[in-house]
């Protein structure tokens, strides 16, 4: 009968042992920081990038000339976000500044130049998209006209008033 009781008594005292030990290790933890009584923490602060513009519009640009454009990004977030690379979904328009991967501080701005260049006549539209450090990306929609290098003006006979004439460089043609 006595070793049951030495062993009850053993029991007892390793559990007492046991919550003493618990509540102590709650105290020193409750003082750390990044542990609350709560059980949650803050997220780390973030970078967030924001476009100035939605779209870009080059308008007319001669084939096989070129026309640059600006744009500007803000980090809105709390803490500095990195850019670490520039695609476009056509080879038409491409990024001449500033050179990536870069680092944008909270609160800084950035200008980013854009240039297109079409290389025949028509309509082209393409999406920039820039791809931060933290996977997320934001886009932006670019459009352009490819025009010939001859342009001319639709123009009324000055005498007559009857008629229209085409203007272009080095002629002048009556429209049938």
């Amino acid at each position: 009968m006595c070793e049951a009781a030495n062993w009850i008594r053993s029991k007892r005292v390793g559990r007492a042992i046991g919550a003493m030990l618990l509540l102590a290790g709650m105290a020193v933890l409750s003082g750390c920081a990044g542990v609350s009584s709560a059980g949650s923490s803050s997220p780390p602060p973030s970078g967030d990038l924001s476009l100035a513009a939605s779209s870009l519009d080059f308008a007319g640009v001669t084939a096989g000339s070129s026309k640059t454009l600006t744009v500007n990004a803000t980090n809105t977030g709390s803490a500095s976000v990195t850019i670490s690379s520039a695609t476009f979904t056509t080879k038409y328009f491409s990024l001449t500044a500033p050179q990536l991967p870069m680092v944008v501080a909270a609160g800084q701005q950035v200008s980013f130049s854009i240039a297109f260049t079409p290389n025949a006549t028509g309509t082209f539209d393409a999406t920039l998209t820039l791809v931060t450090g933290s996977s997320s990306s934001v886009s932006l929609s670019l459009s352009g006209t490819g025009m010939s290098a001859e342009v001319g003006l639709l123009a009324t006979d000055p005498v007559s008033r009857s008629g229209l004439f085409w203007l272009a460089p080095r002629r002048l043609r009556r429209s049938p």
